[in-house]
C-alpha cells in the first residue's frame, strides 16, 4: 500500500533527521569573516591604521578570489588606496611573532570592509570570487610526534586549533571526525598516512561534506614535515608538502592552501545565472537514508540559501531551492560531486537530478 504523500514526507523527514544526527556538526562560521583583513601596525594611531588598510583589503580580495595576484589586477590596484571608504569597522589584537628565534609581540589591525563595495570592486574588475557562506571542510589529520601515527578526533580539535582558526578566518568551518567505531571501521590512520582517497571519501560520507583535507604531520629532524591532499567530490585538487620548525604554523598554512584550492574551483559558480527560487526534482530517493543524504548534500552547498520540500511521489523528491546563483550553477556544482547527477530538466521545468547509489 502506498502511503499518503504528506505522511510519507513526514516519515522521510524524521528518518532523515535521525540519520543526520549521527554526524558531528561543523563550526558555525560568520560569512562576514570573509570580509575581514589583517595587517601588522606599529601603533594604534590614525596614521598607522590608514597606511595598513590597503594591505588588509588586499588580504580580503585574495580570500574571496583564491588568487594571490588579485590585488595587482589593473582594475584593482589603484583602488586599494580607497580602502578607507570601504571600511565598516575595525579592531586590534595582539600577536606573537618569532623573529630571529625570539618571540616578539606586535599589534595587528583587523579591518572589516563593506560586502557590497568589495563585491562590486571584484565584479567590476572581472575577477571571479567565492562568496559566503562556504560549506565546511572535513579534516582527516594523522600526527606522528615520535610515538607512532594517530588520527586527530573531534575531542582533540583544540590541539590543532591553529588550523581551524585559520580556516574560520577564511570563511570555512572544519569538521573533525568522531573516531567512534563507525569511523574506525571506515578510515584508519594508515589510510590517511597512505593518502587512500577512496577510503577517506567513504569515511567522510556520514559527515555530509564532499570537500576533504587530509594531512600527515610527522617529526623530521629538529622540526616537522607535513604532506597535504585536498579532495573535492572524490577528485584530488591539490597535493603538496611543507616543512618547518613550528607545527602550528604548518597547520595554519595547510588550512589556507586548502581553502585557496577550493576557492579557485568554486569562484566562477557565483556568476552563473540569476539568484532566485528554483524547483528541483531528485530521482532515486527510496528511503529515509536517501532523503537524508540528498538534503544534507544540498544544505552543505554555499549556493543553497534555503530548502523547502514540496512533494514525494514514488522515488521522486521535489524541492524548492533558494539559490545564490542560477540553477546552472547547481548543475555544475553537482557535477563535481558524487551525490547528485544532473539530468537536464523535467517536462514541468524543474531541474532533474539522479541520486547516486
Amino acid at each position: 500500500m502506498r502511503l499518503p504523500v504528506p505522511f510519507r514526507l513526514l516519515c522521510l523527514t524524521l528518518l532523515g533527521l535521525f540519520a543526520l544526527s549521527s554526524a558531528a556538526g561543523a563550526q558555525a562560521i560568520d560569512p562576514a569573516a570573509l570580509y575581514e583583513g589583517e595587517a601588522v601596525v606599529a601603533d594604534q594611531s590614525e596614521e598607522a591604521r590608514a597606511a595598513a588598510l590597503p594591505q588588509a583589503l588586499a588580504g580580503v580580495l585574495v580570500k574571496l578570489s583564491g588568487n594571490a595576484d588579485a590585488p595587482n589586477h589593473p582594475g584593482v590596484r589603484e583602488q586599494l588606496d580607497a580602502a578607507q571608504g570601504m571600511l565598516q569597522h575595525y579592531r586590534y589584537r595582539s600577536d606573537i611573532a618569532v623573529v630571529d628565534g625570539q618571540p616578539v609581540q606586535r599589534a595587528v589591525l583587523v579591518a572589516r570592509f563593506e560586502r557590497s563595495k568589495v563585491d562590486a570592486l571584484l565584479a567590476g574588475a572581472g575577477i571571479a570570487f567565492w562568496p559566503g557562506p562556504r560549506p565546511p571542510l572535513m579534516l582527516w589529520l594523522g600526527i606522528d610526534d615520535g610515538r607512532g601515527p594517530r588520527l586527530v578526533s573531534e575531542a582533540q580539535a583544540q590541539a590543532v586549533a591553529a588550523l581551524s582558526t585559520r580556516a574560520a578566518a577564511e570563511g570555512v568551518g572544519m569538521i573533525f571526525p568522531l573516531l567512534d567505531l563507525e569511523d574506525q571501521a571506515a578510515v584508519d590512520v594508515q589510510a590517511v598516512w597512505g593518502e587512500n582517497v577512496a577510503a577517506i571519501m567513504a569515511g567522510s560520507q556520514r559527515y555530509a561534506s564532499q570537500s576533504v583535507l587530509s594531512g600527515r604531520l610527522e617529526r623530521a629532524g629538529g622540526g616537522w614535515r607535513v604532506n597535504w591532499v585536498v579532495i573535492d567530490g572524490g577528485e584530488v585538487l591539490r597535493r603538496w608538502s611543507d616543512a618547518g620548525g613550528d607545527a602550528q604554523a604548518l597547520l595554519a598554512n595547510g588550512a589556507s592552501q586548502a581553502v585557496a584550492a577550493l576557492t579557485q574551483r568554486y569562484a566562477g559558480l557565483a556568476a552563473l545565472g540569476e539568484p532566485g527560487r528554483y524547483a528541483v526534482r531528485i530521482q532515486g530517493v527510496r528511503s529515509g537514508a536517501d532523503y537524508a543524504r540528498a538534503v544534507a548534500y544540498l544544505r552543505s552547498l554555499n549556493l543553497v540559501r534555503g530548502l523547502e520540500v514540496r512533494s514525494a511521489q514514488g522515488e521522486a523528491l521535489v524541492l524548492m531551492l533558494d539559490l545564490g546563483a542560477g540553477v546552472e550553477a547547481l548543475q555544475r556544482l553537482a557535477g563535481f560531486g558524487q551525490v547528485l547527477r544532473p539530468m537536464g530538466s523535467s517536462p514541468s521545468g524543474a531541474a532533474e537530478f539522479q541520486l547516486e547509489p
